[in-house]
């Protein structure tokens, strides 16, 4: 799961809009949106933000697609 869908569907889990998101996390809907779609990659900052405002770890956000696939070298 890519960046861009794990915020969705965290978004989606708290039931609030862009708009809603956007002002917990301390951003621009714009911002948040370009984030949303795989646009745009947030700054560190943002994403500890992001993290805080949906009450999980920048790890998890982060993590990779499938932490059990191999690594290509």
């Amino acid at each position: 799961m890519t960046l861009a869908t794990r915020l969705r569907t965290l978004r989606a889990t708290k039931k609030w809009t862009q708009e809603q998101a956007a002002k917990e996390i301390g951003t621009t809907t714009d911002n948040l949106a370009q984030i949303e779609k795989g646009r745009r990659h947030p700054r560190l900052s943002t994403l500890s933000r992001i993290a805080d405002a949906y009450g999980v770890d920048v790890g998890e956000l982060i993590a990779l697609e499938d932490a059990a696939a191999p690594l290509a070298v």
